[in-house]
């Protein structure tokens, strides 16, 4: 019923826990098999910088009850802790309505290296995963908005995490990278993934890195992305939209008819 994506993969002892995760959901909830249909991983692994303490944070996404559609309720979401980690459970229509705002989280979780699958719908769901390069450029204004709000979120505490400063490094590569063109799923690994896991859990904390950082090519790079805003067309790409309502659709429609 279930099947991981095939994709490249930097640490072989992640999928077998993403299945132990996997059944945790269905012990822990009432859900059904049809009505799972994925299970992704976001976080550090995704980024190589991760070490092997590390939590597995997944996000699961289900399909909506038939109570839920027939009466409209609201879109389900709950949180569940597991044995390496946290899992956030959505109603899939959740992350179609983030990919029409091309949130990078949403993007990071479809371009994970580390899903598995509810066979079912295998091919909609790949179309997604391995396109999503292309779907992350609906919008390239708000995609540079999402991870303008992640740089100055992590920004905001690099004086006092390391963690925290490695982020926003990592984010910086990301948004100057978009600002010359490249495309986004290239930069999910970080070109210096090694010198940042390094920086995340080293025991000390360099104020003057951090003070050289914030006065030198952060701000440079603040003035590129209010260069970026300014120039760049807000409206959305109509045919990439068009592409993500149409798989929405797709799924929705299949799901329907197996369930209904």
């Amino acid at each position: 019923m279930y099947k991981e994506i095939n994709k490249t993969r930097y640490n072989n002892t992640i999928m077998p826990k993403m299945w132990e995760i996997l059944k945790e959901i269905f012990f822990k909830t009432n859900f059904d098999e049809h009505q799972v249909l994925m299970l992704s991983l976001y976080g550090s692994q995704n980024y190589r910088i991760e070490n092997e303490n590390s939590d597995i944070d997944c996000e699961c996404f289900i399909f909506p009850t038939k109570k839920n559609i027939i009466f409209g309720e609201p879109l389900y979401s709950t949180c569940i802790t597991t044995e390496y980690g946290t899992c956030h459970v959505k109603d899939i229509r959740a992350a179609f309505n983030e990919l029409r705002k091309s949130s990078p989280n949403i993007l990071e979780i479809f371009a994970s290296p580390y899903i598995i699958i509810n066979e079912e719908y295998g091919a909609i769901i790949e179309e997604i995963c391995f396109d999503i390069d292309y779907l992350a450029h609906l919008s390239p204004y708000k995609l540079m908005r999402g991870l303008d709000g992640l740089y100055n979120k992590y920004r905001k505490e690099m004086m006092i995490s390391n963690k925290a400063y490695a982020n926003m490094l990592r984010i910086e590569n990301m948004m100057t990278s978009i600002l010359h063109g490249q495309d986004y799923t290239l930069e999910l690994v970080p070109h210096n993934y090694i010198a940042l896991r390094d920086l995340k859990y080293q025991e000390n904390i360099d104020e003057q890195l951090r003070e050289k950082t914030e006065n030198g090519y952060t701000a440079i790079l603040r003035n590129n992305v209010n260069r970026f805003y300014e120039t760049t067309n807000p409206e959305q790409n109509k045919y990439v939209l068009e592409t993500i309502n149409n798989l929405e659709e797709k799924l929705m429609t299949k799901y329907i008819k197996l369930e209904f």
